[in-house]
């Protein structure tokens, strides 16, 4: 039976040997974004925070040869947050004039984690192997909860087939 939790705990792992858009990773698997708050954390490393998972069964749509319904797949949905706590007052890009825009969340967090794993995603040889994970959206974080973290959440769905 798939681990969706030990599933996303090893890929970090790869992501820390990768060493994937020259970030460290720390998975933690709070499963709802409440808890999120309350996970402890390395601050230097990109948390990777499973939370939101829900589950569907998919059957076929005709009776099987013992009388009832045969399973086909199993639809996982969940949000991967990859989140930095960075202090309040950051430029996003050039509100704040004098600051340089290296320094800014864009060009420090956002864009390197849009590029390495937004519409990329899919290269990630570990994910793309399951059938029907070529449907996610990926959406900025700002400031959220009460550790300030910044980041990325992708929403996905990841198909496992039955058989």
């Amino acid at each position: 039976m798939f681990d969706i939790v030990n599933f996303f705990k090893e890929q970090t792992e790869k992501w820390n040997e990768e060493q994937r858009c020259n970030f460290c990773y720390s998975f933690g698997a709070p499963l709802f974004n409440s808890e999120m708050n309350v996970q402890q954390t390395e601050d230097c490393c990109i948390q990777v925070f499973l939370s939101n998972v829900n589950l569907k069964s998919n059957y076929a749509q005709q009776v099987g040869m013992r009388g009832y319904k045969e399973l086909i797949s199993c639809i996982y949905t969940f949000d991967l947050f990859l989140l930095k706590q960075m202090p309040l007052g950051i430029n996003n890009y050039n509100e704040i004039a004098n600051h340089p825009i290296e320094e800014s969340k864009w060009k420090a967090l956002f864009n390197p984690l849009l590029n390495c794993f937004g519409c990329g995603i899919n290269e990630c040889n570990e994910i793309s192997n399951f059938a029907g994970y070529n449907n996610y959206s990926v959406f900025l974080v700002h400031n959220y909860l009460d550790n300030n973290y910044n980041g990325i959440k992708i929403t996905a769905s990841i198909i496992i087939n039955a058989n």
